[in-house]
């Protein structure tokens, strides 16, 4: 039940980062690259696991692999963080006015409703 909590929440963390990071003329094929991964790491934890387990016991190889897992999402996450994500502007039909001041930067303000 753990895992399966744990792999959706990644699952979601993962497609909602290549749904804002993917420019959308190529969304389609970064989610390709995705699930490619996906499956190949899969295939290569069941020709790891077994040998891993023999050399190291049940406990050892569950403690490498989340040592290992640990680390790599950390260093993914750092990633994500130096990569900032860069989105356009919105467009004017969106309700939003855009007013540019004197340093140029720009400011989005939304006209106020009733």
């Amino acid at each position: 039940m753990v895992a399966g909590a744990c792999t959706l929440v990644a699952e979601i963390g993962a497609v909602t980062v290549i749904q804002r990071a993917a420019p959308p003329a190529v969304t389609a094929r970064v989610f390709g690259v995705y699930d490619q991964l996906n499956v190949g790491a899969i295939a290569v934890g069941s020709a790891v696991a077994g040998p891993l387990a023999g050399l190291l016991g049940p406990r050892g190889s569950v403690a490498v692999t989340g040592l290992v897992v640990g680390v790599a999402g950390i260093a993914a996450a750092r990633r994500l963080r130096v990569a900032e994500v860069r989105r356009p502007a919105p467009a004017a039909t969106d309700g939003a006015a855009l007013v540019t001041t004197a340093n140029a930067s720009v400011i989005h303000a939304r006209p106020a409703t009733s």
